[in-house]
């Protein structure tokens, strides 16, 4: 079929008008048996398009593009769905889209080798249609593990993300998520780097998430056999984050992952506080005073200048 031969497609043919209180329930969206991918690499499993009040739950999509992709609504639910092993995203928020309550879900082992487009991210968010478009979001109770890191266009070691909060996406509450085995970081936050574009890309609070192992994989180039770490290597990263005060808190970190939480120098009024560290070397490590990021890899650099205001590093 075409790109657009989506599994399930669900829109409008005005772009001011709603699907009120749909439901989308208990579907299983893949390839023919046999068959690990679709041949159209351009297919979502549930595409919704400007929905309102919206449920999405019990479905299980696999071998797509992204397992469920909502451009634009307000208020919908998406919950107790499994999107695993998709090309490129589990799920993925983008448009005009505020309010969403994403919990229960299941996002494992997304991510794809066959084009530099595909990601590798078990929930993504991307206010790429401008300031507070993609906002007030609640991203609760997942399970986002095993996504890959194949590179993305830039192939710069940041892919293969449990839950990304992407391109300007702005207050929004992520906990009580395990996010483990990642090949890049567990939670990503990127603002976009358009300071004029995106006034306030801030307001997050991530907390009491259980982040285990991450970053297994993120290097640079992979695509071309890269083996140099990411700069970025920790378990939730932040850059261009800043306006509205984000908080990182009372987050549980352990496993092989070296770094608890980057805060990049493109951040601002971000709060890293009362977290717990399980044999994790460098809790919190902030871009140096100078604008330059440190270095990180096998031999990472002492954090500064940001702390943990708790420094709770548990004993090992």
């Amino acid at each position: 079929g075409s790109p657009a031969s989506f599994g399930i497609r669900c829109e409008t043919y005005s772009a001011t008008t709603f699907l009120t209180r749909l439901a989308i329930s208990g579907n299983r969206v893949s390839p023919p048996p046999g068959t690990a991918y679709s041949r159209n690499l351009g297919a979502n499993g549930i595409y919704l398009v400007q929905g309102t009040g919206a449920t999405l739950d019990r479905n299980t999509v696999s071998g797509m593009l992204s397992g469920i992709f909502i451009n634009g609504g307000t208020a919908n639910y998406v919950g107790n769905n499994d999107c695993s092993r998709n090309l490129n995203f589990g799920i993925h928020i983008a448009g005009v889209a505020q309010s969403f309550l994403i919990e229960s879900n299941t996002c494992n082992y997304n991510g794809g080798p066959m084009s530099p487009n595909f990601y590798g991210r078990g929930i993504e968010l991307s206010s790429l249609a401008g300031q507070g478009a993609v906002s007030g979001h609640t991203i609760r109770r997942n399970i986002c593990r095993f996504n890959y890191n194949y590179g993305g266009t830039l192939d710069n070691g940041l892919e293969g993300v449990g839950i990304g909060l992407d391109n300007g996406t702005s207050n929004c509450s992520v906990y009580g998520n395990f996010i483990a085995n990642n090949e890049g970081n567990g939670i990503q936050l990127y603002g976009g780097g358009d300071r004029t574009r995106f006034t306030d890309t801030g307001g997050h609070t991530i907390t009491a998430n259980l982040m285990d192992s991450n970053c297994t994989f993120a290097v640079l180039n992979r695509r071309s056999g890269g083996t140099t770490p990411s700069r970025f290597y920790a378990h939730i990263q932040l850059a261009y984050t800043y306006g509205s005060p984000t908080t990182v808190s009372n987050n549980i970190f352990l496993g092989t992952t070296r770094g608890g939480v980057y805060v990049d120098s493109t951040s601002s009024n971000v709060s890293v506080v009362d977290n717990i560290y399980y044999d994790v070397p460098y809790p919190v490590t902030a871009a140096q005073e100078d604008g330059d990021a440190p270095e990180q890899g096998g031999d990472l650099p002492v954090p500064a200048p940001a702390t943990d205001s708790l420094d709770a590093r548990a004993p090992g």
